[in-house]
């Protein structure tokens, strides 16, 4: 459960205690969004302070996923306020954080990538932006005007999403699997998450449904370069970025 707690640095939802009570009952893991409306590196600051302190009110710890909600067109400078913003929650002990946002305004450097992202992207069939955590692929689902997201990693929800087609390529655990060739490709990305898995590559691919943990080892069939980069494949018609692997310029063997 994501819980709307806080909107620019004076606005509360009224009713997010009754729900955070509601949803540890069921058991269900919460996590916490603010709506920025921050100007000023100072501003930001203060924002953050206050959804700080209202975490802490309703006795949810530093561990707890907070999202900055950066989408305000008001915004004058969110990318380096919300780097601020997400500075003083980390001064703040506050480390499990998201950045939400338009996929316009990631292809536009418009906020930072520095912890996993969220992204919003209707009417397509995969996120648009590389290695998202989370996409929010709706806000009507099932034309009852409410949002929906695949949670890749599990990160909101302690599960990941899992893929519904395709051939699984794990030779042993989803994380650690069993390699017995050369070609062998580690993911290099952030500790505790994952890249995403492909259907096809470049801009032919689609989003498979699941993704590759840091660290996670992978036998590579083939691979193939395109504008530059390297995709690996690794089985059937499920790809990979090399540029998030040990190996980001190819294998020799595999020329």
């Amino acid at each position: 459960m994501t819980e709307g707690s806080a909107d620019g640095a004076a606005y509360v939802n009224p009713k997010a205690g009754a729900q955070i009570k509601a949803a540890q009952a069921a058991g269900l893991k919460v996590s916490l969004y603010h709506y920025a409306q921050y100007s000023g590196a100072q501003d930001a600051k203060n924002e953050a302070d206050f959804f700080a302190d209202t975490a802490a009110k309703y006795n949810l710890g530093t561990d707890t996923v907070v999202v900055a909600d950066v989408e305000d067109s008001s915004l004058p400078d969110p990318y380096n306020d919300t780097v601020s913003f997400q500075s003083q929650l980390a001064a703040r002990g506050f480390n499990n954080q998201v950045t939400y946002s338009m996929a316009s305004w990631f292809w536009a450097n418009k906020v930072p990538r520095n912890y996993p992202i969220w992204v919003a992207n209707y009417g397509v069939n995969m996120p648009g932006v590389d290695n998202a955590t989370a996409w929010q692929y709706t806000n009507n689902y099932n034309g009852q005007h409410v949002d929906m997201s695949y949670d890749f990693g599990g990160l909101f929800t302690g599960t990941s999403s899992s893929s519904t087609g395709g051939t699984n390529i794990d030779t042993g655990t989803p994380t650690t699997p069993t390699v017995t060739q050369n070609a062998v490709a580690q993911i290099k990305y952030v500790p505790g998450y994952g890249i995403a898995l492909w259907n096809g590559y470049a801009s032919s691919r689609s989003y498979a449904g699941r993704t590759l943990k840091h660290a996670s080892r992978w036998k590579v069939l083939k691979q193939t370069q395109v504008d530059g980069h390297y995709w690996y494949n690794l089985g059937g018609n499920q790809w990979i970025e090399a540029q998030y692997t040990d190996h980001p310029n190819g294998f020799s063997s595999l020329s």
